[in-house]
């Protein structure tokens, strides 16, 4: 079930925008959501260091002591692949919002015409991110992993190491076959690319792309080769801009 984070200081925008999500809920009964609502920017991270991250926030850009954009790249310090958008009566900060990979700005008032469209297209991108598993075969058994929890993946010693979000690790049994043809079910999701014969990465955990390595949120460096910089660039680009 979807979570979503509203957060807005003016107490008048905050119920009527809650109201357009709850009336969409009605009126589409496969969506099922969970709303939470937040009137300032230091409530909502209290909620997602005590409770976890939200998959779609919904921020107003501007409020007072910190601003939308400032609040949405602390809360990427918490989380990488949720869904950031802006509700708010400015467009002056519409370019600042790729700082924070936004995939939505839109502008006050806000009516149901504007909000349907966003909040499809939000489950939509949660439903793809969502859905996948991966069967590894470890020497403890079968581990079943879902797709989205895959960091980056790196063949080491004939063995492949799966580096997970959550800062944990998880070693296949020696390969009979190409490292390629081992992440296979990786490969066939759009967030995954290989960035060497050795490597491949979730576009969703990459801070940034540069010349030989792309960045993970935890710091990781992933390298790159010439041959596959250019695929790698423009998968990261794809995932967060389309």
């Amino acid at each position: 079930m979807p979570r979503i984070a509203l957060c807005d200081d003016d107490a008048n925008d905050l119920r009527s925008i809650a109201a357009i999500i709850r009336q969409y809920q009605n009126t589409h009964l496969d969506a099922q959501l969970l709303l939470e609502t937040f009137p300032s920017g230091e409530e909502l991270l209290d909620a997602v260091r005590s409770n976890g991250p939200f998959d779609l926030y919904l921020l107003d850009a501007v409020m007072p002591h910190m601003n939308g954009i400032e609040l949405g790249l602390k809360l990427r310090t918490h989380d990488h692949v949720a869904q950031i958008a802006y509700v708010t009566v400015s467009p002056a900060f519409a370019v600042d919002s790729y700082k924070v990979h936004a995939f939505h700005y839109l502008l006050k008032p806000v009516t149901d015409k504007d909000m349907v469209p966003l909040l499809n297209e939000a489950l939509a991108r949660f439903r793809e991110k969502d859905e996948g598993a991966h069967c590894v075969r470890t020497k403890g058994g079968i581990r079943r992993i879902l797709v989205r929890e895959v960091a980056s993946v790196e063949l080491r010693q004939r063995q492949v190491r799966y580096h997970l979000a959550d800062g944990s690790d998880i070693f296949s049994v020696s390969l009979r076959s190409s490292f390629a043809e081992a992440i296979v079910p990786l490969l066939d999701d759009r967030r995954f690319v290989l960035t060497s014969a050795s490597f491949a990465v979730n576009v969703a955990y990459v801070t940034s792309v540069q010349k030989s390595s792309a960045m993970l949120f935890d710091g990781e460096a992933v390298p790159i080769t010439r041959m596959h910089r250019l695929a790698v660039k423009q998968a990261w680009e794809d995932y967060w801009l389309s």
